[in-house]
């Protein structure tokens, strides 16, 4: 089928530091993706706090609407998903609260966790929700509204996470759709709802959460006010696998759906982990900061996030500010192959990591100083360092919940933006001793489109969705390589931090 004749869907990706809007052309047996347009996403510092810019992100969503729209008149339906843990708050009137305040700013940790506890233990509430505690998650920042009397639970209707907040915009309909709303640390693993005794414990408003949804549920229709004003006509708003690395998992191209496999999603974060029936409720993974992640089809993912190319990332902007000019990952990764081997490791587990530092290689440096490693020079040796380091991390923790799992996994399939990155691909499957399937990078909008076709009725579930998938890709693939030499390092890595299972 032309594509001019295939079935057309929007599908809007917002990520911690970009966001893109494609079109999906979906044909019957196969889809791509045309990526129409492109966008920053900066957390913005005001006032002593980091925002996120949710009128600008919002419309650079209506611009990248507007471009799809006017290029293809028959657009079948729009869904939206984005990184996991932020929100907003809107009033009686239907107003938005404030900005959202991002999961790095500092007032997202002056809540203690040890407040909820008193009510409900550290073994009950792991039990409930599968997560680990990490002060990011709303609940605790709900916390701290709640114990402030603020003006958001005094005045506020409903809490939207970010999905559901840009779908608010969009159709004016309150919801929340499942896996993003388990990032919030309210909802209960096991039934799928919000959890009465963690929201009641903390002291928020039950009314102010909305109701839960599944993905590929239709959630409403585009307001006529935006129709209006872009010059286009209405069409279905569908709920996407809200969050971003949920979305990665439910759009991965598995190649044996019969096989234990494993995932790793790239990008800002990594994360690390396995798809299951059930969540994986095993109380000493509570050490190791595994957690159940709500995924696709009410299944779950037994994950750890790890911080990912965030490093790098960081210091990019440093170089870029000194050097006065772009500098691509394409010369990133350029840079570092031909330097030493193993010279430095860091922790990337080490909170000073996931900081906002505006200095970034001066931070790694000064790390590497107190524990007596090497010094990373320049752009190439601090890359090297930065990525070597990342890989064992990436092993110890895939070590850590083939531990819990209890099964043997077969291979791993990889995601997101390391899919450009050949020698990082390369390392992965070296270090695991198992083949990699690596791509697509834009696996994310893959699980965005599989929610569209599946509210459209063209799929029936998501093995459907990722045959489709698998159709729809080319994957690289790679095998472990100098297994012997990466098993040395990765046991002086652990001893240089101490780390065991």
């Amino acid at each position: 089928m032309e594509q001019n004749k295939s079935k057309k869907y929007i599908i809007v990706d917002f990520g911690a530091s970009n966001g893109r809007v494609s079109v999906g052309h979906f044909d019957g047996g196969s889809f791509n993706l045309e990526t129409i347009y492109r966008f920053e996403n900066r957390q913005v510092f005001v006032a002593g706090r980091y925002y996120w810019d949710i009128l600008k992100l919002f419309d650079e969503l209506k611009t990248g609407l507007s471009l799809s729209c006017r290029k293809y008149q028959d657009i079948t339906s729009i869904a939206v998903d984005t990184w996991g843990l932020d929100f907003g708050i809107i009033d009686k009137k239907g107003k938005l609260i404030s900005n959202p305040v991002t999961y790095r700013d500092s007032s997202k940790f002056e809540w203690s966790p040890e407040n909820l506890f008193k009510k409900v233990s550290k073994d009950d509430f792991y039990n409930l929700t599968g997560y680990f505690v990490f002060n990011q998650a709303a609940v605790f920042y709900m916390g701290k509204l709640v114990d402030e009397k603020s003006y958001e639970i005094t005045y506020g209707k409903k809490m939207l996470m970010m999905p559901d907040l840009f779908n608010y915009f969009l159709c004016g309909n309150c919801m929340s759709e499942y896996t993003i709303a388990c990032g919030t640390l309210m909802i209960n693993c096991l039934s799928k709802k919000w959890e009465d005794r963690i929201i009641e414990s903390v002291g928020i408003p039950k009314d102010l959460l909305p109701s839960i949804v599944n993905s590929g549920t239709r959630v409403g229709v585009l307001l006529d006010e935006i129709c209006k004003e872009l010059e286009i006509k209405p069409m279905p708003v569908i709920a996407a696998v809200g969050h971003d690395t949920a979305s990665a998992i439910a759009g991965t191209p598995v190649v044996f759906q019969n096989k234990k496999w494993a995932f790793l999603s790239t990008g800002t974060w990594l994360v690390l982990g396995i798809e299951t029936i059930k969540p994986v409720l095993n109380i000493n993974s509570l050490e190791y900061s595994l957690m159940n992640e709500g995924g696709v089809s009410g299944r779950s993912f037994f994950a750890r996030n790890l911080t990912g190319f965030w490093i790098i990332q960081k210091c990019l902007d440093k170089w870029e500010t000194d050097s006065s000019r772009k500098i691509s990952w394409g010369e990133v990764d350029e840079s570092y192959p031909n330097s030493k081997p193993f010279k430095s490791f860091i922790d990337t587990e080490d909170p000073l990591f996931s900081q906002n530092h505006d200095n970034m290689p001066k931070v790694i440096q000064n790390y590497c100083k107190e524990i007596k490693m090497p010094v990373p020079e320049n752009m190439a040796e601090i890359c090297r360092c930065i990525y070597e380091s990342l890989i064992m991390s990436v092993r110890y923790f895939f070590d850590t919940i083939k531990k819990f799992y209890g099964e043997k996994i077969e291979f791993l399939h990889l995601t997101g933006g390391g899919v450009n990155n050949r020698m990082f691909c390369q390392w992965v499957s070296s270090v695991l001793g198992i083949p990699v399937f690596a791509g697509p990078t834009e696996a994310t909008s893959y699980g965005n489109l599989l929610m569209q076709l599946k509210a459209d009725g063209e799929i029936k579930n998501i093995k459907e969705g990722r045959n489709l998938s698998l159709n729809s890709t080319m994957l690289s693939f790679y095998e472990p390589e100098d297994v012997e030499i990466w098993a040395e390092e990765y046991g002086r890595y652990l001893k240089t931090f101490n780390k065991s299972l």
